[in-house]
């Protein structure tokens, strides 16, 4: 048509063109081949479509809207245009799609995509497969803007940058050749970012296990609830999780140059790591409880100036047992003078009989921060 086209019925295979702006419209149409249109105007409906074979749509630099619930593509779907709104009554399985602008996806069953082919969305993304699954993965994907998906299990990779919001019942797996950005909710949780990508976690529920494996840094700026255990590798990379809401219900894992974790829940615990310690793992608790039998003592015991007694110091008091708290930089300020002139050192074992101490605090932390220790009251 030099115009627009108007178009409904029964046909095995369909190919449509419309010239001098006109716009494509289908009403109730039943296409039992391949369907390819190519319109100079936007491509829209007036009723469902029931396409068998495959369906290839180019509207140029114009919208595709074939959003009618009803809608059946019971093979892939190519589109080609601005803003691009697909829906279907079963699954959908997406070909080669190309939007400069938005890309809006709902179906009732999976929403997928066939091998070899390539998803560029110009502007944001909004899949929704309601209960079912998501699954684009094919490498060269490029979602430009954000993603909002929603769906049982989810799995998007990207080639470059990708930001995303979960809404997911499953389990979610998010594959990124540049930086992540993750928000949102899901079971299981395993991102990947390559290319120098860093990782990023805004608002995010984990309602099962976190596993992060991030070619850059770990960062966050919002908070983190993790109920399963988090396995978070930045390899030489930093890792600073340290918003004050975080919520990590059990063990974490983690691996990478600095690491710095707010673990959350009743008492906030920081862990400061340096890159002497590139493996290390925080308690399932935050509250750490050590019950040696035989309490943990100084190596060699602190006199204090006030009263040039001996006291015992140790790195974490056994239940019920009468403690004061204090920094390394307070008990070497305790020190009389002539401790100051032997070995200064200050070995506190981590457990009893433990081969490894705390040696002058352990670890190498930044100006302002210090080791706390405790010294036993050891009259009560």
């Amino acid at each position: 048509a030099g115009g627009n086209l108007i178009v409904s019925g029964t046909t095995n295979d369909l190919t449509t063109t419309t010239t001098n702006g006109g716009t494509t419209t289908f009403g109730d149409t039943t296409v039992n081949g391949n369907l390819d249109v190519t319109s100079d105007g936007d491509i829209t409906q007036t009723d469902k479509m029931v396409v068998v074979g495959t369906a290839t749509l180019d509207a140029g630099t114009n919208d595709i809207t074939l959003n009618n619930p009803n809608n059946d593509f019971q093979s892939t779907v190519n589109a080609s245009g601005n803003d691009i709104t697909l829906a279907d009554a079963n699954g959908i399985e997406l070909g080669n799609i190309t939007a400069t602008g938005i890309l809006d996806v709902n179906a009732i069953d999976n929403i997928t995509q066939a091998i070899g082919t390539t998803i560029v969305s110009g502007g944001t993304t909004d899949l929704d497969s309601g209960v079912n699954d998501i699954t684009l993965n094919n490498p060269n994907n490029d979602f430009q803007s954000t993603v909002d998906a929603t769906g049982r299990n989810i799995g998007i990779t990207d080639v470059n940058d990708l930001e995303i919001v979960l809404n997911a019942s499953g389990d979610s797996t998010l594959n990124a050749g540049g930086n992540l950005i993750v928000s949102g909710t899901t079971n299981d949780l395993t991102t990947t970012t390559t290319n120098g990508g860093t990782t990023t976690f805004g608002d995010t529920t984990v309602n099962g296990n976190l596993d992060v494996t991030s070619d850059g840094d770990i960062t966050q700026t919002d908070k983190m609830v993790v109920v399963g255990s988090a396995t978070l590798n930045a390899g030489t990379n930093d890792i600073s999780l340290n918003n004050s809401n975080n919520d990590f219900q059990s063990t974490i894992s983690a691996r990478g140059k600095s690491i710095r974790i707010i673990k959350g829940n009743e008492t906030k615990v920081e862990q400061v790591i340096t890159p002497i310690a590139n493996n290390i793992v925080i308690p399932l608790s935050p509250k750490i409880e050590i019950k040696p039998i035989i309490e943990p003592t100084i190596t060699k015991p602190v006199v204090l100036v006030q009263n040039e007694t001996e006291v015992t110091v140790i790195s974490q008091p056994i239940q019920r047992q009468n403690t004061r708290m204090v920094s390394m930089n307070e008990l070497r300020n305790e020190k009389t003078p002539d401790m100051l002139s032997q070995d200064t050192d200050i070995r506190v074992p981590i457990l009893d009989g433990s081969k490894i101490e705390l040696v002058n605090g352990g670890v190498k932390l930044p100006d302002g921060l210090d080791q706390l220790l405790f010294v036993v009251n050891e009259e009560n």
